[in-house]
């Protein structure tokens, strides 16, 4: 059993953060890093079967790499949709074997919601 941290003046540091909640095991992240990618494998192949799928019905060219070609937006969303997966996977890894609050993912605490909050009404159009 791993004894919680007392708190720090000044908070603790970024590489800490999962340490400070007193359930940090040696296997927790050993699981959480298997069972994301295993997850984000699954679900890789799932959205290419589909995009194979529905490039197959609908008589699309194929690309070198094996893939069809649905032109240059979809294509672009679909690379796009890999990444996006990574996200509530990483997510759950680290929510659920972890046992980590999400807000520890960013330093600051908050999940990365504070950035974008203030940024997005900036620059948007």
């Amino acid at each position: 059993m791993t004894i919680p941290l007392p708190p720090h003046p000044t908070g603790l540091p970024y590489h800490r953060m999962g340490h400070s909640t007193g359930r940090h095991s040696w296997w927790r992240p050993v699981l959480g890093t298997l069972l994301a990618l295993g997850a984000y494998l699954v679900l890789i192949l799932l959205l290419f079967a589909l995009s194979y799928g529905f490039g197959a019905a609908a008589g699309l060219g194929e690309l070198p790499d094996g893939g069809y070609d649905f032109g240059t937006p979809v294509n672009t969303a679909l690379d796009l949709t890999f990444i996006a997966i990574a996200l509530p996977v990483i997510l759950l890894a680290v929510w659920w074997p972890g046992r980590r609050p999400p807000g520890t993912l960013s330093p600051d605490g908050c999940g990365g919601a504070g950035w974008p909050g203030v940024c997005s009404p900036r620059y948007s159009p």
